[in-house]
């Protein structure tokens, strides 16, 4: 029979306080508990405890019939100084988190926010530009990354600067990986507290909404680490990876467990995850949703139903359809993700390749035009996109490991090419004017540089921003430029719709300028882009230029080296 130890642990005496352990009771088929007011507990009101679940360990590695404590797996906050191993009870020693719990009024706990949504920022799909962090990256010390939830609160004043109206923070739940960027996720429910746990999280998700930025959600759902459910009921929740379980497939665990998508019988993992979703969208007003590595779920039919599922809670919570997204990422982008509608979006990961490609001069002039017009209309890539709400188009993202993955800058430098600074600037600018949803990647807006290995998982992981750099003249110059195509891209009503129009492309002598429009008749820009070192004036052919719409632009352009004008 399982139990409950809960109690009050004095970390400045190294004592219990008060500390019972009692069993629960069976509610239903898959679920035991207590009521909190139960006279075996000497619970007080306004008083914070740990609590941990004892059970028979049922993990693969064994022992077996052993005694182990662990956290709650519905924990919605851990303590990371109170730990199972100070529990004086006979059992295993695997060091799980105390479930921090407030008595409230009526036995109630105090940990449970009302609807979030109410106050959270209200922006449309096809106006986000995104701007991807690792926490730890928001403070570094000797170029380390040691940032926290307050960090990045206290960055707010930066990113209204910048522009962007969403924030996607790499995972957030709790890991036991300190130092690393959160995808060994152990407590779903749970803020990780070495980042500043529950409470520093939602005074950061309070600063987001109060400054019109929504909140995107990295979800690991294909694998565990050291989560509670290993010990209950190993079969039921996981795969064992690496013993050549039928299930496993080609997925990989990283280490830890692989989901298990097939259980059917009772309270599973879909309903797991499901809840884990929802509790965040719930309490902490998460508007967006990022799958991460959904090849590996290797489940479509639970990723299809995780979008129809959070979608149906969103408007259940009173949310508008236009202002929440599932997004997911399968870098090879196949078309059966939109075109069978299991997701409402992809990473677009061909965008970064091909522009890198164009901005190294190592396309074909043959193809060039073909190729651009590929990332000015994620239409034309052929991977299922119809709309620019469903590509998430980027220059750089976290994934920086492996040739042609580093960040703008150590890629062109690499190149040696001339330009440099120009050609970030034009990267930044066909980002932000394409079809798509445009995110950046911190750091990338002024040209940031690795300071440790990034084909190292370990050092990529720890190389943080340093925001030093912005005092180079150049990098401070560029911040400037992007921040200023932000803000045309979340304001212009032209960049929020589809519609564009190729008009021409000059590729005579040493030239390689093209120039279509984004809009609709309502509302237009002329774009004029230069992928090449040229300098001087160019002429408009008479036949494209519309008198009536263009006359107070001059027909001759000058045109800079490359270079990015909008009309």
């Amino acid at each position: 029979m399982p139990r409950l130890a809960i109690g009050r642990f004095s970390l400045k005496e190294d004592r219990w306080e008060t500390l019972v352990q009692v069993p629960l009771k069976q509610l239903s088929r898959d679920f035991w508990g207590i009521a909190l007011d139960d006279a075996r507990l000497g619970l007080e009101v306004g008083k914070t405890y740990c609590y941990w679940f004892g059970v028979w360990n049922n993990a693969p590695e064994g022992p077996r019939r052993e005694w182990v404590y662990v956290t709650d797996p519905f924990a919605g906050k851990v303590n990371s100084e109170v730990t199972a191993d100070r529990l004086p009870f006979p059992a295993v020693k695997k060091g799980f988190l105390g479930t921090e719990i407030t008595i409230g009024k009526g036995f109630s706990i105090q940990q449970r926010n009302s609807n979030a949504l109410r106050h959270s920022a209200r922006v449309p799909n096809n106006r986000l530009v995104i701007y991807e962090l690792p926490t730890r990256w928001a403070k570094n010390e000797e170029e380390l990354g040691v940032g926290t939830f307050d960090d990045i609160r206290h960055l707010m004043p930066y990113l209204t600067q910048l522009g962007v109206n969403a924030l996607e923070l790499l995972p957030v739940a709790h890991s036991p990986q300190k130092f690393r960027w959160g995808y060994g996720t152990a407590h779903y429910f749970a803020p990780d507290a070495d980042l500043g746990g529950a409470d520093k999280f939602r005074m950061l998700a309070h600063a987001c909404h109060e400054n019109g930025l929504r909140i995107f959600h990295d979800a690991v759902m294909a694998f565990a680490l050291h989560n509670s459910l290993r010990y209950i009921n190993y079969a039921r929740f996981f795969v064992h990876w690496g013993v050549r379980h039928p299930l496993q497939r080609r997925r990989q665990g990283f280490g830890g467990d692989l989901w298990n998508f097939t259980f059917s019988k009772g309270f599973g993992t879909k309903d797991y995850l499901l809840n884990y979703l929802k509790h965040w969208m719930h309490d902490y007003g998460i508007s967006g949703l990022r799958l991460d590595s959904i090849n590996n779920i290797d489940s479509p039919q639970f990723v299809h139903l995780v979008k129809d599922e959070t979608r149906r809670y969103w408007q259940e919570l009173g949310g508008d359809l236009h202002e929440f997204l599932v997004v997911g990422e399968d870098l090879g982008v196949p078309d059966f993700w939109l075109k069978e509608k299991r997701l409402d979006g992809l990473w677009n990961e061909p965008f970064k390749h091909i522009l890198r490609r164009i901005l190294t001069e190592q396309v074909a002039l043959h193809d060039l035009e073909e190729e651009v017009k590929k990332i000015i209309d994620c239409r034309r890539l052929g991977a299922g996109f119809s709309d620019l709400a469903q590509a998430v188009i980027y220059i750089t993202s976290h994934d920086v490991e492996g040739e042609g993955n580093e960040r703008l800058y150590d890629f062109l430098r690499l190149y040696r090419v001339s330009h440099l600074k120009e050609r970030i600037q034009l990267a930044f600018f066909l980002l932000l004017t394409c079809v798509g949803i445009p995110m950046i990647f911190a750091g990338e807006e002024f040209a940031d540089r690795h300071d440790f290995s990034q084909n190292d998982y370990r050092t990529k992981q720890l190389d943080a921003l340093n925001f030093e750099r912005l005092e180079d003249e150049w990098r401070h110059s560029l911040f400037q430029y992007v921040s200023q195509l932000v803000h045309l891209r979340t304001t212009s009503n032209a960049l929020c719709v589809n519609d564009n129009y190729f008009l021409y492309s000059d590729f005579s002598d040493d030239k390689r300028v093209m120039c279509w429009l984004r809009g609709t008749s309502e509302e237009q820009l002329l774009i004029v882009v230069n992928l090449s070192d040229y300098k001087g004036p160019w002429d408009f052919p008479f036949s494209l230029w519309p008198e009536s719409k263009w006359s107070h632009i001059s027909r001759t352009i000058q045109l800079e080296p490359w270079s990015g004008q909008y009309f």
